[in-house]
């Protein structure tokens, strides 16, 4: 071969002759690396700040608003209760009518129910939405969520991914931390303001996904393929109904041989799928539940104590509130201080692996959900109950150190498949716990003021099936690394 022959392939096409090594198709453009670099580069953080801030106003609505939606739903479910009984008579000064069993007992139930019916159709067309994000506005929070991590995973550095999904995560525990008090603290004037708040603040977030969010994807290189590209999408869409069903089984087909191949994955999967039950009493429900063993202690306290829970009970639902707010501090504080201390200290004073030092974290979430919820179902003053939120607002950190110990146990190629199946497995516990945990709280509330708290003794029980998950895993890394030894 002539050496003309074979530097022609770096010349422009239109200064040689064609002859048999010619391509019919020029190559394809491809933009600069500069040009990429910038994209990438330039004004990283203020598009992060731009997407974080329509889930921060969503977010911030949703917390306003759920002291306000439980007060109302107390109020109707109360209302249409004495409509058809008639109350009967108490003595007890302070007491609250609304506070009787059937009555919470319906409320807990409405809420459990009314979770599942706001989530599962925003799971159902997730996937197929996806498709269709570039098109179409909505498919519900966590679509949306989907959405924004994907475009600061698409403009962000591989090297500042940690910190930009840090920073957005940390908004969500920073709103509950200081709206979900001041939603309890307007709902004193009148429930329906932070109700009327959170629609303002929805069609702002709306507006800003809109206005501020940009599409991160490169341009096409040449204007002239959009009709091309137009027809072989409309193409692909028909053809995918004609497919479906064949992909569907090919794709069941391999998570079945991959669960097969990865007993100890699915095991830490399970665990999430436990822990995240459990943590379905830390909402509402405990709002009712705090609520509620408050009024219990009137009668028996000292006069000086009685006073002051005659103030408790005028704020009440603040007070229970910030119990939600406050477990979102603790577990701010976890995650930014407790969690790196004790993974340097696991790492360089234990010298144990980076696997087993997940494992140990994850396993202490574990004991931490148990205490916790332990220490709740036992409460009758505020006391133990706001211990045991702190012990139990410290196991929160569990979805780090699981999706770490997962992310240890997959190849490189499965990590997306595996990830995926993770938030599939903590969308599952959070569907099955708030129905089941709103059956036991009605059911403990029928057996009396002792058994009320029976739903985080239920969590409990879920942690402490997730611990054993968790220990199996253990045991079985500790007998790999032994067999290696």
């Amino acid at each position: 071969m002539s050496a003309p022959q074979d530097l022609g392939i770096f010349l422009p096409m239109n200064d040689r002759p064609p002859d048999e090594a010619t391509a019919l198709l020029g190559p394809p453009a491809i933009r600069p690396l500069t040009e990429v670099r910038h994209r990438r580069g330039h004004s990283v953080w203020p598009a992060i700040v731009a997407a974080t801030s329509v889930i921060m106003l969503l977010d911030i609505g949703r917390y306003l608003s759920l002291a306000p939606q439980t007060a109302i739903l107390e109020a109707i479910v109360c209302r249409q209760y004495y409509a058809h009984a008639q109350p009967s008579p108490v003595s007890e000064p302070g007491f609250d009518r609304c506070k009787i069993e059937p009555i919470q007992s319906e409320i807990a139930f409405i809420n459990g129910w009314k979770d599942v019916f706001e989530t599962l159709p925003a799971i159902l067309v997730a996937v197929p939405y996806g498709a269709l994000a570039d098109r179409l506005i909505g498919a519900g929070g966590s679509t949306l969520s989907a959405i924004v991590f994907a475009q600061v995973a698409d403009i962000c550095p591989a090297e500042q991914r940690t910190a930009a999904f840090s920073f957005i995560a940390s908004t969500e525990l920073l709103n509950q931390l200081f709206f979900l008090p001041a939603g309890a603290a307007l709902m004193t004037i009148d429930p329906w303001i932070p109700l009327l708040m959170t629609i303002l603040l929805y069609l702002l977030g709306l507006a800003c996904g809109i206005f501020l969010i940009r599409e991160t994807l490169p341009a096409p290189a040449e204007s002239g393929a959009t009709e091309a590209t137009a027809e072989s999408q409309s193409q692909s869409v028909k053809n995918s109904l004609q497919t479906w069903l064949r992909r569907l089984a090919s794709r069941t087909n391999q998570a079945v041989g991959w669960i097969n191949a990865n007993t100890r994955v699915v095991a830490v999967m399970m665990s999430a799928f436990f822990f995240a039950v459990a943590t379905q009493c830390d909402s509402t429900l405990l709002l009712q539940y705090a609520s509620r063993r408050l009024r219990w202690t009137i009668g028996e306290v000292s006069p000086i104590s009685r006073v002051l829970l005659y103030i408790d009970l005028l704020i009440g639902n603040l007070q229970a509130s910030i119990l939600l707010s406050f477990r979102a501090g603790v577990t701010l504080f976890a995650l930014v201080v407790i969690l790196p201390a004790t993974s340097r200290f696991l790492l360089g004073q234990l010298g144990l692996h980076e696997s087993a030092k997940d494992v140990r974290i994850t396993q202490a979430c574990g004991v931490s959900f148990a205490l916790g919820t332990g220490t709740i179902f036992l409460a009758t003053t505020w006391v133990p109950l706001v211990a045991g939120q702190i012990i139990f607002a410290l196991g929160f950190v569990y979805k780090v150190s699981a999706r770490n110990l997962v992310t240890q146990m997959v190849e490189q190629k499965q990590l997306g498949t595996a990830l995926t199946a993770m938030a599939i497995f903590l969308q599952a516990g959070g569907l099955a716990g708030a129905p089941l945990l709103a059956v036991t709280f009605r059911f403990g509330m029928r057996l009396g003021d002792f058994w009320s708290g029976m739903p985080f003794l239920v969590a409990g029980a879920f942690s402490s099936v997730g611990l054993l998950a968790v220990s199996v895993v253990d045991a079985t890394l500790h007998q790999e690394q032994t067999n290696q030894s």
